[in-house]
């Protein structure tokens, strides 16, 4: 999936925690990787959000923003402008504010999402 959205879309990483995609081999699929050791600070932060937007030159609202945290993801990426898909692989409910977003069980579920996106 990662190989395939590579090939038409910019993909990055953001990441609260310590994950490097360079080390478990994925750092060929992203164009850039972000941490929150890397920023001085950690998503739900717009900062977090707005280092996307300087690295891919795009506005807000031509992101998307896929992560597993209501919080953290999902609400940080809406409240900076961008689209947001929750990857729910466990189909958690949804006990925050409400939002809108659109929701992924796995990734071939998020390739979907995003190459439909492209047509709204």
């Amino acid at each position: 999936v990662l190989e395939s959205l590579n090939k038409k879309y910019i993909l990055g990483g953001l990441t609260n925690g310590n994950a490097d995609i360079k080390k478990i081999g994925l750092d060929r699929f992203f164009d850039f990787n972000f941490s929150s050791s890397d920023l001085n600070s950690s998503k739900p932060s717009p900062e977090n959000f707005h280092a996307i937007i300087r690295e891919t030159e795009r506005q807000p609202f031509e992101i998307c923003h896929v992560g597993d945290n209501p919080s953290h993801d999902v609400l940080g990426a809406i409240n900076s402008g961008f689209q947001a898909i929750w990857f729910n692989p466990t189909e958690k409910k949804w006990e925050l504010e409400k939002a809108e977003f659109l929701e992924a069980k796995n990734w071939l579920e998020i390739k979907d999402l995003i190459l439909n996106l492209d047509q709204t």
